[in-house]
C-alpha cells in the first residue's frame, strides 16, 4: 500500500520591495532558476512586486532572495499568512 503525500493547496506568497531600475533583472533571474517563483508587480512606481511559488520552495526562494542582496536593490521582503482554510463546496 502506497502512502501518498498530501500536496498543498494553496501557494505561497512573499510580497518583496526592491528598486525600480531592478525589476527586470530580478525577473530574469527568477526564470533562471527554473521558474522558481513568479513575480506580479504590485506597484511600479514603488517597485513592490508579490512572488507566487510552491510551498515547499518557501525555504529556496528566501535563500535567493538573501544570496541576491547586494546584485539587486531588495529593499524588504515579508510574507503573506493565508487568514483562512480552504472551502469546497459539495
Amino acid at each position: 500500500m502506497h502512502k501518498t503525500a498530501s500536496l498543498p493547496i494553496w501557494s505561497d506568497h512573499l510580497y518583496v520591495e526592491l528598486a525600480r531600475a531592478d525589476i527586470a533583472l530580478f525577473k530574469f533571474i527568477l526564470e533562471s532558476c527554473d521558474n522558481l517563483a513568479y513575480l506580479s508587480v504590485l506597484d511600479k512606481y514603488r517597485a513592490m512586486i508579490r512572488l507566487t511559488f510552491s510551498p515547499d520552495a518557501h525555504e529556496t526562494v528566501e535563500r535567493l532572495l538573501e544570496s541576491l542582496e547586494g546584485v539587486v536593490g531588495i529593499r524588504a521582503w515579508f510574507p503573506i499568512p493565508h487568514t483562512k482554510e480552504p472551502t469546497f463546496a459539495p
